[in-house]
């Protein structure tokens, strides 16, 4: 995308108001507030063109409406969504109340630009697609003394959609099942722009669309705070052996976020490493288990590493203990943590056992303890997990110690045969993530048995791709988009057992 510019601050009172809609989220607490006018340069001036679609045009609402309108990412959008607004056209005067009934509003990124918007409402959709409004939708606009509308919100009260995650560009979405009688407004709109365009139906149950100009949109971004180290002891204080423990004393939080240490080593060469928390002590509760994979160049460099434990659950005031795990490493090599520099209260290195009095004890390491920002994966999401209300489909699912998720889709061909596909993403920050999907056949039951077996023969195939967004520990909604023929659709999965060891919530 390109460069992020912000049009203004949110430092205005904000209104109920025009069908200019919608959508809007609280942000969250103290986090930074980007504004965006969408084309940039509209935000006092207006647009070239005025539109009564959606909203203003009860003749052309024949069953209710569907309106789509692309808002190319490249105008600055970014972070999570959480109002977005229109305005009337300069030449109109205050509307409403007016009340779209049973109002459908959904939001999603996608690959779609205004220049390749298709006429299909459906091949626009992206595949991490959230119902933001669903509800009657009342519109309010009015004027200013300057003849330029201000963009007017409606306030809906629902969180916020977090943009980007499949796609560059910002698809809304709206159905409306009934529009006010008399209507008859126009607002804000732009002819032939590069950077936003709209599609409508005055049927809400159409397929396809006719063009229209899209809509002068202000859009609001949050994006959350920096947050403030748990701990903070500088690094540069010399290394010692990684067999060596940490604690941490009186942990101040009820969950373990970022853990950053400075590793050097006897050789150069390629380490993974596991740092393992635990509850208490070093034979307490596990809370977590994270894996870094370095290069060490040379034997005088110092290589930090930050180990992401996404908020695993940690009981407040007791103490997080630290060791660790090479799973990797050259030959005859021994690898260094900082032992960081002056006095860090609350911090003991120890021999990595539980400690007793006349232990070896030292009050640093080089080590930077960090909250999760908010937005944080549920762990302990693996298990079997069934389709909602279609027993006959399911998932395996799986998170690997290097948090990779794995995900097989158990369900059928267009022929009754059963059919497997399998996707992997390498990395799952979040609670929802997209990936490939595969699937394979080749070799029959005999051949995959014989002594002579060549692997070569296994064909895999790629299906499509699938976007899975994790609702609760036990719930999730599953989005797909095949390129063999087998469409797209959205629908809801359930677990029916765990398998992994991390705690829920």
């Amino acid at each position: 995308m390109g460069a992020r510019t912000c049009s203004s601050s949110v430092d205005r009172p904000a209104r109920f108001g025009l069908g200019a809609v919608l959508l809007a989220f609280q942000a969250p607490a103290l986090a930074a507030i980007a504004v965006f006018t969408v084309p940039n340069g509209l935000e006092t001036t207006e647009g070239d063109s005025s539109s009564a679609l959606p909203f203003g045009d009860a003749t052309a609402c024949a069953n209710g409406f569907r309106y789509q309108q692309i808002f190319n990412g490249d105008q600055g959008i970014f972070g999570t969504i959480g109002n977005i607004a229109f305005r009337l056209d300069g030449g109109e005067s205050s509307i409403g109340p007016l009340t779209l009934q049973n109002a459908v509003i959904t939001l999603s990124s996608t690959n779609r630009t205004a220049a390749t918007m298709s006429a299909d409402f459906d091949a626009n959709l992206g595949l991490d697609r959230r119902v933001v409004w669903d509800d009657d939708l009342e519109l309010i606009a009015g004027t200013d003394a300057m003849g330029t509308n201000p963009f007017d919100l409606v306030i809906v009260d629902g969180g916020g959609f977090d943009f980007g995650d499949e796609g560059d560009n910002l698809l809304l979405d709206i159905t409306v099942e009934g529009c006010p009688l008399g209507a008859s407004f126009q607002t804000d709109a732009v002819a032939g722009d590069a950077d936003t365009k709209g599609l409508f139906a005055g049927d809400r149950d159409a397929a396809s669309g006719m063009f229209a100009d899209g809509l002068v949109a202000e859009i609001v971004a949050s994006t959350p705070p920096p947050v403030p180290p748990l701990y903070d002891c500088p690094a540069g204080g010399g290394g010692d052996a990684v067999d060596r423990g940490i604690i941490l004393e009186d942990f101040p939080t009820d969950g373990l976020g970022r853990v950053t240490l400075t590793y050097s080593a006897s050789t150069p060469g390629f380490y993974v490493v596991e740092l393992i928390a635990r509850q208490d002590q070093y034979d307490g509760a596990i809370i977590g288990a994270e894996a870094a994979a370095f290069t060490i160049e040379d034997a005088s460099d110092d290589v930090p590493q930050t180990f992401d434990f996404r908020n695993a659950p940690v009981g407040v005031g007791t103490d997080v203990t630290f060791t660790h795990r090479i799973r990797e490493q050259p030959d005859g090599s021994t690898l260094f943590y900082d032992t960081g520099t002056g006095s860090c209260s609350d911090i003991t290195q120890t021999e990595g056992t539980s400690p007793p009095v006349d232990t070896f004890r030292r009050d640093r390491v080089g080590i930077l303890v960090t909250p999760s920002d908010g937005n944080v994966r549920r762990r302990g999401l693996g298990g079997n997990w069934t389709v909602v209300d279609r027993a006959a489909e399911g998932f395996m699912i799986d998170v690997t110690d290097r948090n990779q998720l794995v995900v097989i889709w158990f369900t059928y061909d267009d022929d009754g045969t059963q059919q497997w596909m399998i996707g992997t993403a390498q990395d799952f920050p979040d609670n929802d993530v997209g990936m490939d999907l595969f699937k394979t056949d080749g070799p029959t039951f005999e051949q995959i048995r014989q002594a002579d077996f060549n692997n070569g023969t296994i064909n895999i195939e790629p299906w499509g791709r699938m976007y899975i967004r994790f609702d609760s520990c036990n719930e999730a909604t599953v989005s797909f988009e095949s390129t063999t023929g087998f469409g797209s659709g959205e629908f809801q999965i359930e677990r029916i057992y765990e398998t992994e060891d991390d705690f829920c919530r």
